[in-house]
């Protein structure tokens, strides 16, 4: 049985699960450029009429107005990101104003059965087979149960002894499917 604890600081899964989201379904960069495209083709059409005439008249206008469609369209991904970035960030202060903590305190336990991840506000018991994979990202260990995906921070394991043991667990209790999809070398993140 191995034993370790973290503290878990409030949002600080949900840019790992995005990841571990990308190992299962790998169409998502279609799915959020397209949207962005078609706001984009949009604005461009729109402005392109609108300069349409002096364009015909003078060659060089054309050049600077390429730049500026170009301007355009990188200020809308800014703008997308930005968007985003406040969209998380309003999020976690909505979660905070109604009583979730910054952070929780949380023990993982893992042994011949499965794994259990708990804080004193919600636990989880896994059995190794209904893990679907493992995988490494910058900063944790990402395990992906249908659904849901759980993160183990490499900072919780107090040496790389206990790591490795913990990988070699894993190694030895995951289903063949399961092991062929994870990745249980951090050097891969």
């Amino acid at each position: 049985m191995i034993e370790i604890e973290a503290d878990i600081v409030l949002g600080e899964a949900f840019r790992p699960a995005a990841i571990a989201h990308s190992h299962v379904y790998r169409g998502g960069v279609r799915r959020i450029l397209l949207p962005a495209l078609a706001l984009a083709g949009a604005i461009i059409l729109s402005s392109m009429v609108g300069m349409l005439l002096p364009l015909l008249s003078l060659r060089l206008e054309g050049l600077a107005s390429l730049l500026w469609i170009g301007g355009g369209i990188l200020g809308l991904m800014l703008a997308l990101r930005i968007l985003s970035s406040e969209h998380m960030r309003g999020f976690l202060d909505g979660l905070r104003r109604i009583g979730s903590p910054d952070v929780f305190p949380t023990r993982f336990r893992f042994d011949e059965q499965g794994m259990s991840i708990a804080s004193s506000r919600i636990s989880y018991l896994v059995p190794w087979a209904s893990i679907l994979f493992i995988v490494p990202s910058p900063e944790h260990w990402l395990v992906q149960v249908d659904t849901m995906t759980l993160v183990i921070p490499y900072r919780a394991f107090p040496d790389p002894q206990s790591e490795r043991a913990f990988l070699d667990l894993v190694g030895a209790r995951l289903l063949p499917d399961a092991k062929r999809r994870s990745v249980l070398d951090r050097k891969a993140a």
